[in-house]
Parts: structure tokens; sequence; C-alpha cells
């Protein structure tokens, strides 16, 4: 929901993260809760970066839209349903 409202995230970096999401978000490892403070950090003194991230972000998220998964899906469970004919 962030990156669609344009902001840059940073989250643990989940396997699901590297598959789904290119640009748009800064990860750091899992449960490294320094690192994770110094990255927010990090977005909030950087205004380029800043920036930068929330564009990718925008961008990345538009990957997401209703209309688009919802044809991919019709798509995937009609192969299915022919592929059993």
């Amino acid at each position: 929901e962030a990156m669609r409202c344009g902001r840059p995230v940073v989250a643990y970096a989940l396997p699901v993260y590297q598959h789904i999401f290119k640009r748009g978000l800064v990860t750091v490892p899992i449960g490294d809760k320094k690192m994770m403070a110094e990255e927010v950090l990090k977005l909030l003194r950087d205004k380029r970066l800043r920036k930068r991230l929330s564009e990718e972000a925008l961008l990345e998220s538009k990957k997401f839209d209703w209309d688009i998964i919802s044809e991919e899906e019709l798509q995937s469970i009609t192969k299915i349903i022919e592929a059993k004919r």
C-alpha cells in the first residue's frame, strides 16, 4: 500500500520480495533492527534518494493493478480448464 502511494519502503529481506519487487524498496537482513533504523534515517535525510525510491515504488506498484491481476488470473484459470479437457 505504501508503494502504491509513492512511498519508499524499508523492509526485512524476505525471500518473496526478491521475486515480487525489483525496485522502490530497500531491504535489510531479517531481524537487523539497527540496520532497519539506519536505512529509515538515510531515507529521511537524503531527499534525492527518497524521491528516486518514491518514483520507483509508484512505478513498481502499478504491476499490481486489479485489472491487470484479474486478467492474468482469468488467463491462468482458462489454461487449467482447457488442459483438463
